[in-house]
């Protein structure tokens, strides 16, 4: 991988991780489109990667986060199911998911009809639950969504 292509992922990293899209997806395409071979070194960046984007979103809630210490349980408690999912799966994900361009185009198109048919189905609904509101049944089946993220080309947001 030149320091061209890792510019470039890095910025459809940066583009497409605050949107509900995969970025984990767009990364494995654009690595396709530019025919980067896919190896045990281009897995770990597409994972390594998004720890900057994810140290984006730390700092930028920084303040909520350390001020709402009451939160704290709420997040882990959502985390657990994701983390012990990935945990678990993690071979499984890296040398059968990651870099697999039918798998990423396929999660992408279903991902994008269920967030067409929600935002069709959902969008005159007052569903407006505010962390606070949420016990831990809506926390765990929030951590059980995102754990299906570990899929590229399911995007944690959307999820």
């Amino acid at each position: 991988m030149t320091i061209l292509n890792v510019l470039i992922l890095s910025i459809i990293e940066g583009l497409t991780e605050f949107l509900p899209i995969s970025s984990t997806g767009h990364l494995i395409i654009a690595q396709h489109l530019l025919q980067i071979p896919t190896s045990e070194f281009t897995k770990s960046f597409e994972i390594i990667i998004q720890l900057a984007a994810i140290s984006a979103v730390t700092f930028k809630f920084r303040n909520e986060i350390i001020s709402s210490k009451k939160h704290w349980g709420k997040i882990a408690t959502a985390f657990i199911p994701t983390g012990v999912i990935g945990f678990v799966l993690y071979k499984l994900i890296k040398h059968y998911l990651l870099g697999n361009i039918l798998v990423t185009i396929v999660s992408l198109l279903l991902g994008g009809i269920a967030i067409y048919l929600f935002e069709k189905n959902y969008k005159s609904s007052n569903y407006n639950k505010k962390i606070d509101d949420l016990n831990t049944k809506d926390l765990v089946t929030i951590g059980l969504f995102q754990s299906l993220s570990v899929i590229p080309g399911v995007s944690r947001s959307a999820s």
